[in-house]
């Protein structure tokens, strides 16, 4: 007789006494699933092809903005392993575990959903998952915005953010290559603009330049990087503009208050079997 297995999912979740109030964290939803036939990729549950799932965790603001969720360090922080039917701990190899990025976030910027999917589907042998740790959130106290009503592409010219200060370091003009689209969705020739960057580039939530006459000019953000080495910290980032231009207005939106809180997750799914 083939026996059929039942999940049961707890979430504990703690805080500390000064989150308590704030913030609020649950389990939204979890999807699992065996593959159906084995050695049929494509007759399967979900969008598995592999046995599998994920968890949904919603995490709920009363007060902060909620404006990222730090990957790199809740991977660092959270802890995931498998109890198999003899008792044995087994920790999960990298990859067994992946963390949504980027979270989904809602518009007014009060919860976010984060997907942890596994690689394991609970069964005989694989009697339960555990993850646990504390998931580094960024929230703020509100968006602000702020413009720049002429700012010129000179070297170390300064548009000051929030708490951040985008220094102009140089421009590209980029040369038209006969049959290619180098940057999809911009002219054949668009404007790179290059800053070094002193503080949180996470304070910038948004940025738009324009012709001094109001004009707005399309761009988008096309390059960022960031070094540290031991204290020293260095960043950069880069726009494309659509158009070259000497000078611009600058609309940009910030968060204010912005800071990194932990929030301590215990998740543990078991084969009620």
């Amino acid at each position: 007789m083939k026996r059929i297995f039942v999940l049961i999912l707890s979430c504990c979740i703690a805080f500390s006494s000064t989150l308590a109030s704030d913030y609020s964290v649950k389990v939204v939803g979890f999807e699992f699933g065996d593959i159906p036939i084995l050695g049929d990729k494509d007759f399967r549950l979900f969008q598995y092809n592999k046995p599998g799932g994920k968890v949904v965790v919603l995490i709920h603001s009363k007060t902060k903005k909620i404006v990222r969720f730090n990957n790199k360090a809740s991977k660092t922080s959270i802890k995931s392993w498998k109890i198999n039917s003899l008792g044995n701990k087994q920790v999960f190899s990298q990859g067994d575990l992946k963390l949504d990025q980027p979270p989904k976030i809602n518009r007014v910027a009060n919860a976010a959903l984060i997907d942890f999917t596994y690689n394991f589907y609970p069964s005989l042998k694989l009697k339960s998952l555990h993850t646990h740790g504390l998931m580094h959130v960024k929230v703020a106290d509100s968006k602000k915005t702020t413009t720049i009503n002429k700012f010129e592409f000179k070297k170390g010219n300064i548009i000051k953010i929030g708490s951040v200060k985008l220094k102009f370091s140089k421009s590209t003009w980029h040369k038209a290559v006969k049959g290619k689209k180098q940057f999809p969705g911009f002219s054949k020739r668009p404007f790179e603009v290059e800053f070094n960057v002193t503080g949180d580039l996470d304070v910038i939530a948004e940025i738009k330049f324009f012709h001094l006459n109001g004009k707005e000019i399309k761009s988008r953000q096309h390059n960022t990087a960031q070094v540290s080495i031991e204290k020293i910290k260095y960043a950069s980032r880069n726009y494309l503009l659509a158009e070259k231009t000497a000078a611009v207005l600058v609309k940009a939106k910030y968060w204010h208050g912005l800071k990194e809180i932990k929030l301590k997750v215990a998740i543990d799914i078991h084969s009620a079997n």
